[in-house]
């Protein structure tokens, strides 16, 4: 891997031979709307995605980034589902001055196909980062820096540049305008590495001036209980079948937990003692398909019946690692917002709470959704 010294220099000497100076102009429009702006989910690397990485670079791997929260995929059984406008897509801010649009395989009825389509303001760009699987850029107009493995280069549109499985890379906008970039993977899930190297440090380049670019609040800003997304956290937000009565019962009521807390589909609840008051405490007990036996516990931080649940989450598996769990609700009608952060989480912490989570909540809302038939009857 060549040195950051390196990188260094050539940068340097790109700088020489660009020369668009942006100093005297707001150039931060977006093309597209940015409204649907949503935090992303954070996970802490674990071994097997420290392992891949190092197949391919030297750099430190400092959390895994993807699109937040659960999702019900569309049938597919009309043509019109093949469609989408960006306003209905999520929004991300990978980096500053950097938005991308994001049309996730999964979420959109597709196998092998996930797309995004960036914002890249004058002096944007992402961070240093990789993916498992290969990826193509295309760009009609524009001029952008890469950062590609050991290399860089600048380079101006119209382009499609690929990029190998596994190999670190950014960009950045060193043009008068903003690009849309659109990035094109064959799969179906968005998910990257953020790396600890950022190969456009200083002041080689010219960047627009982010400073007058209204602040955009994450999407549900006014019901999102969380101020901003904390580093080190699972953040996943979604709407719920059910009244918020059921879904409150579902979080507090002993028996009822047992019906879904776990991730594994086949796992079952054991036991579960819960004292749902601040200051008092909980242990719940499940086991997976395997028989293997989990037991997590803490205190209740903060209880706000019908709105708000937050406490401390201990595996007993790992002593001495202490996370907060937050849940918030809101009334949507006959349905429920869940709000749900999973936050402190650490390197100390060996579980995948993303996956985890969302998991978790597919066989809640199975139990939420089962229960309403039987009040039907």
């Amino acid at each position: 891997m060549t040195s950051t010294i390196h990188l260094s220099a050539s940068l340097l000497l790109l700088a020489a031979c660009s020369g668009s100076d942006t100093s005297n102009k707001d150039l931060t429009k977006e093309s597209f709307s940015i409204a649907s702006l949503v935090g992303e989910t954070k996970q802490v690397p674990d071994s097997v995605i420290a392992g891949l990485n190092a197949q391919h670079h030297n750099f430190k791997v400092l959390e895994r980034r993807a699109v937040p929260g659960p999702f019900t995929a569309p049938s597919m059984k009309y043509y019109s589902q093949h469609a989408v406008t960006l306003d209905k897509l999520p929004t991300i801010n990978p980096g500053p001055g950097e938005y991308v649009h994001v049309m996730e395989g999964q979420r959109n009825g597709y196998n092998n196909l996930t797309v995004g389509v960036t914002e890249t303001f004058p002096g944007g760009a992402p961070p240093m980062h990789s993916h498992e699987g290969e990826e193509s850029h295309v760009l009609l107009e524009g001029d952008i820096v890469y950062a590609l493995g050991d290399t860089l280069f600048t380079i101006k549109g119209p382009y499609i540049v690929n990029i190998p499985a596994g190999v670190p890379h950014a960009f950045k906008n060193i043009g008068n305008k903003t690009a849309n970039l659109v990035v094109i993977f064959p799969t179906n899930i968005w998910k990257y590495d953020v790396l600890d190297f950022f190969p456009f440090e200083g002041k080689e380049f010219p960047t627009a001036k982010f400073d007058n670019l209204k602040k955009k609040e994450i999407q549900t800003s006014t019901l999102n209980p969380f101020h901003m997304v904390e580093d080190n956290a699972v953040t996943i937000e979604t709407t719920i079948d059910a009244p918020i009565e059921n879904v409150w019962r579902a979080w507090t009521e002993p028996a009822l937990v047992l019906q879904w807390f776990g991730s594994d589909p086949k796992g079952t609840g054991v036991k579960a003692k819960l004292d749902v008051r601040e200051g008092g405490p909980y242990e719940v007990t499940f086991k997976d398909g395997d028989e293997t036996e989990h037991t997590c516990s803490g205190v209740y931080k903060e209880v706000k019946e019908l709105k708000k649940l937050s406490f401390t989450w201990t595996w007993k598996s790992e002593p001495g690692v202490e996370t907060l769990v937050t849940v918030a609700l809101t009334p949507d009608g006959n349905s429920t917002k869940m709000h749900f952060q999973h936050a402190r989480l650490g390197a100390a912490s060996k579980h995948n709470y993303l996956a985890g989570w969302q998991s978790t909540f597919e066989k809640l809302e199975r139990v939420l959704k089962e229960q309403k038939s039987s009040a039907k009857k």
